[in-house]
């Protein structure tokens, strides 16, 4: 990754989430697997920060990953006018990426590129 970028690892174990509350302290409170590579991260001297990663299925050129820096709750905010991923580019701070795994030719047109270790879990 000589031109910067992200190293990413998807959470193996789930947490309860307030969407109003965002993450909060979650970085503090990871278990097992996630809380082993998020110390050998900072051992290692990198910045470790957990991000939200959104899909948007619905973007003009096929998928789009955007990586923001806390839970986004749109419930109060009604109907929204453009694909949420460039809702949340343009007003959340949120930010294009491709994802370099089993999803990485959805992704491969945008970047900066996320190299993920460990696929994600699915939010239930």
């Amino acid at each position: 990754m000589e031109e910067g970028g992200y190293l990413g690892f998807g959470l193996q174990h789930e947490y309860p989430l307030d969407p109003k509350a965002g993450l909060g302290d979650l970085i503090n409170c990871l278990k097992g697997s996630d809380a082993i590579i998020q110390r050998v991260c900072s051992q290692l001297s990198l910045l470790t920060q957990l991000r939200v990663i959104y899909v948007d299925n619905k973007a003009d050129k096929g998928p789009s990953f955007i990586m923001v820096d806390d839970i986004i709750d749109y419930s109060e905010h009604g109907w929204i006018e453009t694909s949420i991923g460039l809702h949340m580019t343009l007003y959340d701070g949120g930010e294009c990426i491709s994802i370099t795994s089993s999803v990485a030719d959805m992704a491969a047109k945008y970047v900066p590129e996320l190299h993920t270790v460990m696929q994600p879990g699915r939010i239930t």
